[in-house]
Parts: structure tokens; C-alpha cells; sequence
């Protein structure tokens, strides 16, 4: 079965499921990186919330062994999940009073997002964009995000500087920072059978990883004041940033040995083999300069 077949089969099916009791809607969502998803969303009358399912992650099912009824069944298993989740009346969004402490801000690439950005508001950083989101509380812990666009900049009677003063200060109460030594997410990546080879996976010079208490958006730590030039200071020395992903960073403290430019190719290898397009921050490494507290690339 092609995918447009899978698409249009899924679409059908989860629409005479659901009958007159939803409105199930097909539409191509655009993503971080300009990466375009199939979204099969869910709309009621009794329900401000719209649960969406992305396509193109359930259509390899098929070649693990998944009937189309098994996949319809887990689609709406997720529809289902949702039904009670508080979401946003409309007149909630357009008072920004009611959502001003849900804002927060994250970082995507910025030439790699140029149709994204012409919609929303955006802050340049570096070669990158900072962009707001309102933060969504969903079931046991969860939580979604809606990404902010213009016209509801407009409709507040704000700009982009007014915004980011608000997200500054929710962004880090919301995702506290978080570092840890790269040796320590190794060892609890591994099983115990595999304890003897962790000596070898120990990288020969120090490595840490930053990202925030949710591990998601992390990269942007490095935006937070003064986080850069505390964990510079306690190396005592300068170090480079290589973004792993929009996720996490990993710091690498300055050594004569280290080229960046060897940095950069890591990261780019890491980006084409190990991410999810959506998930690729930046194709080079940055410098941290402690005496100048600036990131430089």
C-alpha cells in the first residue's frame, strides 16, 4: 500500500468511525525545519480541545506487522486519551492576561525556517530564531504547546520586545536548566551486562550536556542570562557548543587538541544520521568566550 493510499484509507475509516459524533480533519502541517506532516485531527462540540496525530509516523506500522484496523485503533485510542483535557476558549488566548504566564520561548534555525517565521513573531539570536509558544497542561503531567503567530501579537496590542520580557522570565521557571556529565548519560543509557564496555565509551577529554528539567527545547539554556559564564566559571575556561539537537547541547570545555572546525563536521554527521529532520538546531559549532560572556561562530 502506497502512502497516499495509507493516508486516504486512515482518513476515511476514523472518519465512519466516528460518524456524526467528531469532525475528522486532513491537513499537511508545516514543522520545525520546514518539515511538512499529514495530521489527522479531532474536533467536538463539547471539547475546546483538538487532538492531532501525525500520519507519517504510524504509516511504518504497516511493515512491523500492523493492520490497518490495529493502527485506526491506536489513532483513536489517542483521540480518546485527550477527550477531558482543558484547553483554551477562544476568549482565554485573545486576553493575554488569562495566558501571560503560560508564554515561554524556544529556539529553531532560522534559515531553515524562513516560510515558519514569516507568520510568527521571532527574536534573532546568533544565526538562530527564539519563537513563543503558550504551554498547554494536558493529562497525568503532560503538556502541549501552541506556537504564537502575529495576528495574535496584534490582537494583544504587544510587540515581539514586550513578549520576549514575558517569556524571559516563564521560560525559565517553566524549564529550570540542567547539566549533567556526558559519562553519566551513558551509564544509564547502558544495561548492566554492558557495564564492562562503559571504559571504553568514556570520552578522552570532559563533555557535558545542557538542556532544560523537560529535556525538550533544551537547547535554549543557552540563552538563559548568566547560564554560560556560571558553567564557564566553575571550568574556568572558555568552551565550544555543539548542538545536538533542538533538544539538548553538549559543552565541550577549550583544549589545544579541539579544532572546531572537527566540531562542526561532528555535528553535521550527527544532524544527516542520527535526527529526525524536525529535530536538527544548527550544521555548526559555536565558542563560548568568558571574558567577552558571548557565544561566537
Amino acid at each position: 500500500m502506497t502512502y497516499q493510499e495509507f493516508k486516504e484509507t486512515i482518513y476515511k475509516t476514523v472518519t465512519n468511525r466516528y460518524d456524526s459524533r467528531a469532525n475528522v480533519h486532513l491537513s499537511t502541517y508545516t514543522k520545525n525545519n520546514d518539515v511538512k506532516l499529514d495530521g489527522l485531527s479531532l474536533s467536538r462540540k463539547d471539547s475546546l480541545v483538538s487532538p492531532t496525530v501525525y500520519l507519517n509516523d504510524f504509516y511504518p506500522l504497516l511493515d512491523q506487522g500492523a493492520s490497518i484496523d490495529e493502527i485506526v485503533q491506536k489513532i483513536i485510542a489517542t483521540f480518546e486519551n485527550a477527550k477531558g483535557v482543558k484547553g483554551f476558549h477562544p476568549k482565554e488566548i485573545s486576553d493575554f492576561s488569562k495566558i501571560k504566564g503560560s508564554v515561554f520561548f524556544k529556539l529553531i534555525g532560522k534559515e531553515s525556517n524562513q516560510n515558519l517565521l514569516k507568520d510568527v513573531p521571532y527574536m534573532e539570536y546568533l544565526d538562530l530564531a527564539i519563537v513563543f509558544c503558550i504551554m498547554v497542561n494536558l493529562k497525568d503531567g503532560e503538556w502541549g504547546s501552541i506556537l504564537i503567530q502575529n495576528h495574535l501579537l496584534e490582537c494583544w496590542k504587544l510587540s515581539k520586545e514586550d513578549l520576549f520580557e514575558f517569556a524571559k522570565v516563564n521560560t525559565y521557571q517553566l524549564f529550570q536548566p540542567s547539566l549533567t556529565p556526558i559519562e553519566q548519560l551513558l551509564q544509564r543509557m547502558i544495561s548492566p551486562e554492558e557495564q564492562d564496555l562503559f571504559p571504553t565509551l568514556t570520552p578522552s577529554f570532559p563533555m557535558f550536556v545542557a538542556t532544560n528539567s523537560r529535556q525538550a527545547n533544551g537547547a535554549t539554556v543557552i540563552c538563559y542570562p548568566d547560564f554560560l559564564r556560571k558553567i564557564s566559571e566553575s571550568m574556568n575556561t572558555d568552551f565550544y557548543i555543539l548542538p545536538s539537537s533542538i533538544h539538548e547541547v553538549i559543552l565541550v570545555p577549550m583544549d589545544n587538541g579541539i579544532n572546531i572546525n572537527d566540531l562542526t563536521q561532528m555535528v553535521q554527521q550527527v544532524n544527516k544520521t542520527q535526527l529526525e529532520p524536525e529535530e536538527v538546531l544548527s550544521n555548526h559549532a559555536y565558542y563560548y568566550c568568558r571574558q567577552k560572556n558571548k557565544i561566537m561562530y
